[in-house]
């Protein structure tokens, strides 16, 4: 067993970081099955060797669950033949519970704990080992190897495994934030009362190379990465190569279908594979391999008990239909099958020769499983989780049998995974605030609820509400509703994509259920539905419907009456909603308002498909956000779009954000979506959403840095996709400028520019401008029928900048 070529090169860039003379942290990512253990291990081999002199002592904290632990340890004694130091010590140290000594060792009262530091050795911790009630914290333990390591000057590496899961820690909560200086450490570890959070700073603080292996990292130190394209160039595959999803699916002739169809085909599919990987002819590598599907499921939610288990034995009836053994593993005192096996371990069941077929798994308890034979992963809805994790997918696409040259098409080479999600390849990006913008304060701007209500509490509304209530389109629907509960046992509320086709996501069963779709309703939608709105309404049912006698009021609850309105009256009464609100707004009453103080965030991450692609380098001071990833001066960006890559070329290329004689730029920044700076408005559905402009740019005075003017811009292509979305979002800007006569402003600083450009993509200079300024001159350049008559360009821009500072 050796290093597959990405492996090494990977093994020799991480030993390169180390520093004789300074503490070291990197970030450490590898996909799910790439070798990570096999890997570590290596790295304190060559550590060892290319450092003879060192006094090295190896700590490693993994997670306690799913006894990782234990199987990191085991892994190491089998790898450990395949390295230079074929010698090294490993030992996994567990910490009992002080209540189990007194106890358990209740005749042995001098027994004594003590982990001693010795030259190249390996400990192994699970992070559990450090918490309340454990000997090794209440009994300093912890502290003395620490000291020891501190006083016989032992280099402690630190190695933290799924550090994303337990190694990263909020300073704001007391906890640990990537600190290199032991000055700060050392003030955390005095306010740090947690047990196990504590001893996470104390190791920290006491290596000298820090290693944390992690799924998503979070950018703070230097990243240091193994991707699925590197391995795809080694000669030995380690993990499959084609992914192949909801196949089969398409031949299902109903456009909306159930999980019990979903599961059938999945089944269906996977006995074809098993047959296949039965034909030694065919595929001589998967000789005496059995494949495996995985059914994942969600922790059980005590609330939806009743509807989860009958999920569960809806799925194990259909296994058993098709006659596949399987295993409901859900931790160890939960267990589960349809045949007799001589353990139920996750270490048996994962065997290449093992007869279990499928195993249905909760992500807790089978945290750091490897069953390298699965090759089929099938999540269901409402039964499993809500996203397709890289971890979890990761646990199909092992090479079962990575050591032997398959045939070009061998299905080894497969993966099959039916969800409701496909899989994405996407790179993870950290980019940071400069230190000098942190203190930077920005205005947003957000819609009043608690003014829209007082619009909304009068009659008049009400009044109208009721208008549109159709009792023969009520008695209609509640016709279909009895039907649809009469044939499917059922009433389907929602439905959600799964591929191409359409999955029933919640439904109605009986009365409880239906209770709570109301309740869910109206606490979703209170912003339209007043109390005396609420009771207006079930008036209208009570009343009318016995009046009118179409038939029984009773016939039918007031919830399945409130399910009614929401399929078929929600859209309306929104309409009358925002037609109220926007006559009141326009007589002037404060509903669009403006508040200052909000800050940009200090680490922002985000998913690119390509990262060649909408990259650009802004090596500018004035720019807020660095890429910590990049090397030398180098700040790459990744923006969302062409059109965003086009506008930064025009700033860049008609030195826009060059100094000039009337104003320099203090700083500017493509706006981080869900964190940055926002603008409510209404959609054209009359729901209040959250817009965050795509650039943010701080103008000021270059003699005078207190005169200062914002600019918020929205970068749209001439060949708008959404021109409804634009139209409301450039009438919410004038709605925000036109307050200026009301007392918006805590500062009453009128200083902020609302645009939104749409570039044309097939000519090098075409802009065209919209929105609305504080700023009198440009908001009446704004508002002036010529401005896109012709083509204004970028300079227009500029323009602006110039003005909001000459006028301010």
């Amino acid at each position: 067993m050796q290093l597959t070529n990405s492996q090494n090169k990977v093994v020799e860039k991480i030993v390169s970081k180390y520093d004789i003379e300074n503490k070291k942290i990197i970030e450490f990512q590898a996909p799910t099955g790439s070798g990570k253990t096999f890997m570590i291990l290596n790295v304190i081999d060559k550590l060892i060797q290319q450092n003879p002199h060192e006094k090295f002592c190896f700590v490693i904290i993994t997670l306690s669950a799913a006894k990782l632990p234990k199987q990191m340890h085991f892994n190491f004694l089998e790898y450990k033949q395949y390295l230079i130091n074929k010698d090294l010590e490993i030992e996994h140290i567990t910490s009992p519970s002080s209540s189990d000594k007194s106890k358990k060792f209740n005749k042995d009262k001098d027994r004594h704990y003590q982990i001693l530091a010795k030259q190249n050795k390996i400990l192994i911790f699970g992070n559990q080992s450090f918490g309340q009630k454990r000997i090794f914290s209440e009994e300093g333990i912890i502290d003395s190897f620490l000291s020891q390591i501190e006083n016989e000057e032992f280099k402690l590496v630190y190695i933290r495994d799924e550090a994303h899961l337990g190694g990263e820690i909020d300073e704001k909560k007391i906890k640990f934030l990537d600190l290199d200086s032991n000055a700060n450490i050392d003030k955390l570890l005095a306010k740090t009362k947690d047990a196990s959070v504590h001893y996470e700073v104390a190791f920290q603080k006491n290596a000298h190379f820090i290693i944390k292996m992690t799924a998503t990292p979070k950018g703070h130190n230097e990243l240091i990465s193994l991707t699925e394209n590197d391995l795809k160039e080694d000669d030995i595959l380690l993990l499959k190569k084609n992914g192949i999803y909801n196949e089969k699916l398409d031949e299902i002739q109903e456009e909306t279908i159930t999980n019990k169809q979903i599961l059938e085909v999945a089944c269906k599919k996977f006995k074809f594979i098993k047959d296949r990987y039965a034909d030694v002819d065919k595929e001589p590598t998967l000789k005496n391999i059995n494949p495996a599907m995985l059914i994942q499921v969600n922790n059980k939610d005590a609330s939806n008990k009743e509807i989860f288990d009958a999920n569960i034995n809806e799925i194990l009836e259909v296994l058993k239909a098709h006659n596949l053994n399987y295993v409901k593993y859900f931790g160890e005192d939960d267990i589960d099958s349809n045949i007799r096996l001589n353990s139920y371990s996750l270490n048996a069941i994962s065997k290449n020769s093992s007869d279990v077929d499928v195993v249905i798994f909760k992500l807790g308890p089978a945290t750091g499983w490897n069953i390298p034979r699965a090759c089929m992963l099938v999540q269901l809805r409402n039964v499993s989780s809500a996203s397709l994790s890289i971890q979890t997918l990761g646990r199909i696409k092992r090479n079962p049998n990575p050591n032997e040259e398959a045939k070009q098409n061998s299905i080894s080479f497969n993966y099959y995974y039916y969800s409701n999600v496909s899989e994405t390849r996407k790179n993870h990006i950290n980019i940071f605030l400069k230190d000098q913008y942190k203190n930077e304060t920005f205005k947003v701007g957000y819609i009043d609820k608690q003014e829209i209500q007082k619009m909304i509490q009068n009659e008049n509304y009400v009044n109208e509400l009721i208008r549109t209530l159709d009792i023969n389109l009520i008695k209609d629907e509640y016709e279909k509703y009895k039907n649809e509960y009469q044939k499917y046992g059922y009433i389907p509320i929602y439905t959600e994509h799964f591929g191409k086709k359409k999955v029933v996501t919640d439904k109605i069963s009986n009365s409880i259920d239906l209770e709570i779709f109301k309740e869910n309703f109206l606490s979703k939608n209170k912003m339209y539905f007043s109390s005396g709105t609420i009771q207006a309404i079930e008036n209208f049912k009570y009343n009318d419907f016995k009046r009118q006698n179409t038939f029984g009021y009773d016939d039918f609850s007031i919830n399945l009456f409130w399910l009614i309105i929401a399929k078929n009256y929600l859209s309306q009464i929104k309409d009358i909603f925002y037609t109220k609100v926007n006559k009141e707004t326009n007589s002037n009453k404060a509903v669009y308002k403006i508040k200052t103080n909000h800050l940009l965030p200090e680490r922002t991450d985000f998913f690119v498909d390509d990262l060649r692609k909408h990259m650009i380098n802004l090596p500018f001071n004035e720019y807020a956000y660095l890429n910590k990833n990049e090397e030398g001066l180098a700040n790459n960006q990744y923006f969302d779009s062409a059109t965003e890559e086009k506008f930064i070329s025009l700033l860049k290329d008609y030195e826009v954000i060059e100094l000039t004689d009337e104003y320099k730029i203090k700083v500017w920044t493509k706006n981080p979506v869900f964190q940055g700076i926002f603008l409510e408005y209404f959609n054209s559905d009359n729901e209040i959403l959250k817009a965050y402009p795509d650039f943010i740019f701080r103008i000021i005075d270059k003699n005078d840095e207190k005169k200062y003017h914002d600019f918020y811009i929205e970068i749209k292509s001439l060949e708008d996709i959404d021109e409804k979305k634009t139209k409301m979002l450039i009438k919410s800007y004038k709605r925000y400028i036109n307050k200026k006569e009301i007392n918006l402003f805590e500062d009453n600083n009128f200083n902020i520019t609302l645009l939104l450009l749409k570039l044309n993509k097939n000519k090098t200079n075409d802009v065209q401008y919209y929105g609305a300024s504080f700023n009198e001159e440009i908001n009446n350049i704004l508002n002036s029928i010529e401005l896109n008559a012709k083509n204004s360009g970028i300079g227009k821009l500029k323009d602006f900048f110039k003005l909001s500072i000459l006028n301010n």
